[in-house]
């Protein structure tokens, strides 16, 4: 796994031969939503330009709540960008804080009210590693 990006709030990992990208989250509840939002854009970008087939997001030291507006913004200006790039696959590894966890299922299960994103990325969540990684690779 090469590094390909690295803040205080997130590590993204890629392995081009496996076309794999492995993001870490570890944001703190304080975070603005501004400064969320550059790290979507940093983890879009770092999307459009390895052009992974499959997306780890450990989540499990997440601590920022995706609140419904930053949610639909997500679902407006990531996913579909995202399936468009080659995205197939995204694995959640969710962690113990129950209101990180719900904020992300919602994003998740809004992303599939928007038809080309529901046909073109499979979604699962997770609380092993070693499973979350198994599914991507199956």
């Amino acid at each position: 796994m090469n590094t390909i990006f690295q803040n205080h709030s997130l590590l993204m990992s890629i392995d081009p031969t496996q076309r794999l990208m492995i993001t870490v989250w570890t944001t703190k509840p304080t975070l603005q939503d501004e400064e969320y939002k550059e790290l979507m854009y940093s983890f879009l970008n770092a999307i459009l330009q390895y052009r992974p087939e499959r997306i780890l997001i450990d989540s499990r030291k997440a601590e920022y709540v995706i609140r419904p507006d930053m949610q639909d913004w997500i679902n407006a200006n990531i996913y579909p960008p995202a399936a468009e790039a080659g995205v197939r696959k995204a694995a959640f590894l969710l962690g113990e804080d129950l209101f990180m966890q719900l904020s992300l299922e919602q994003v998740v299960e809004d992303s599939m009210q928007n038809e080309k994103v529901r046909q073109i990325i499979q979604q699962n969540f997770f609380h092993n590693y070693d499973e979350a990684i198994q599914w991507l690779q199956a």
